[in-house]
């Protein structure tokens, strides 16, 4: 950063804020003001947060350098403990942001801030007990039976789906791009949407950077793209661990809900709800919607069913059960190579039938056929 933009960034000539949640718009940011310190590269960011439910929040800090156009400017060096990230409480709050350390050699007059709140319980992890589980079907195709028992440790799992903003964190901190929009502003102006167009090579990189964030030490190495399932940090599931979240409670039914599938319960070609008009318009008016639109099923977990599907960890065998011998009884990881990565949970241009929780499919590492309907969510060792 040069001399020049320290004093021209002390005028933020307005200041945008968004109140980021799919079916209420309890929280909401005013009275925003930014201010650079004279003399300093620091920028005090001030904002009154204001949510109805008085439960935690989630705020995030978003500039921009061309009045709002665009907010990709890198805001990383961030301090006020709770008052940005997760866990924020209602009231009056403030944020020291050191621009000079994010955006060196950078001046101009037409800044901008925008502070982003949602209630979405983005981040959130939940417990999943240790169990002996039946996974798989011996009612449908090949590539899901037989049906068969394993033992699973117990985990941890986040309660939703990777969002726009949880990612573009990830993207801002290590310089690289951001995920192609399927239509214009989705990334940016959708944070509590999930995030998509992300390779499996994607996700990974991105449990990596979320475990030293959190101080865990990284389940992966880039080099090979193997998973040390000894380490604590932060992975994608095994297929094993995606279907016992799936099934939650209803340990031998179909579907998340239990037996039948309930048709206003997720995002999928079947669902004709109020919900519809909040549709990211991906194809003929339909796409993702925000993440925990829907109720949570099973351990309290959100679209599991529907919305996009999600990577897993192992490599696709179709018939990885159907020879059972090759599944191991104890916390199963895949087979040890192939061509595409098993994902999960269908998405929102899927029929009924991908809403099971047995169902299995497939794609392209590096370079996923349906970008578009695949995200991801993470797990790590409990």
């Amino acid at each position: 950063m040069n001399s020049k933009f320290k004093a021209v960034v002390a005028i933020f000539l307005g200041f945008i804020t968004t109140s980021a949640f799919a079916q209420t718009q309890s929280p909401k940011v005013t009275d925003v003001t930014a201010n650079q310190r004279i003399g300093t590269k620091v920028v005090d960011i001030n904002y009154t947060l204001v949510d109805d439910d008085t439960d935690t929040l989630y705020v995030a800090v978003q500039v921009s350098q061309d009045s709002g156009k665009t907010y990709d400017v890198p805001v990383i060096s961030l301090t006020g403990t709770g008052n940005f990230g997760y866990g924020v409480e209602p009231g009056d709050n403030s944020i020291i942001w050191n621009a000079g350390e994010d955006f060196p050699e950078e001046y101009g007059t037409e800044f901008r801030v925008k502070i982003i709140a949602s209630d979405a319980p983005i981040g959130k992890l939940v417990s999943i007990p240790a169990d002996c589980v039946i996974i798989g079907s011996d009612e449908s195709l090949d590539e899901f039976k037989p049906a068969h028992k394993v033992s699973l440790s117990a985990f941890m799992v986040g309660v939703t789906e990777i969002t726009n903003i949880q990612y573009k964190l990830f993207c801002d901190a290590t310089g690289r791009s951001y995920p192609e929009d399927p239509v214009t502003g989705y990334f940016i102006d959708k944070p509590d949407y999930p995030v998509v167009n992300v390779s499996w090579y994607n996700a990974v990189e991105y449990c990596n950077w979320l475990s030293t964030q959190h101080g865990l030490t990284p389940c992966y190495n880039v080099d090979t793209w193997t998973c040390d399932f000894s380490k604590d940090g932060y992975r994608l599931p095994t297929e094993a661990e995606w279907e016992r979240i799936s099934r939650g409670r209803y340990a031998q039914e179909d579907y998340p809900w239990g037996y039948y599938l309930m048709p206003d319960g997720a995002n999928y070609t079947g669902y004709t709800g109020d919900l519809v008009a909040s549709m990211a318009n991906f194809a003929s008016g339909r796409g993702p919607l925000p993440v925990a639109s829907f109720d949570s099923t099973g351990f309290g977990v959100f679209d599991i069913a529907g919305n996009v599907a999600e990577w897993c960890n192992d490599w696709y065998n179709r018939y990885y059960y159907y020879q059972y011998y090759q599944s191991p009884v104890d916390d199963p990881t895949g087979p040890q190579s192939g061509d595409e990565k098993a994902k999960r949970g269908g998405d929102w241009d899927s029929s009924s039938e991908y809403m099971r929780c047995y169902h299995r499919n497939a794609e392209l590492p590096g370079n996923p056929i349906m970008g578009s309907k695949i995200g991801f969510r993470v797990v790590r060792r409990k």
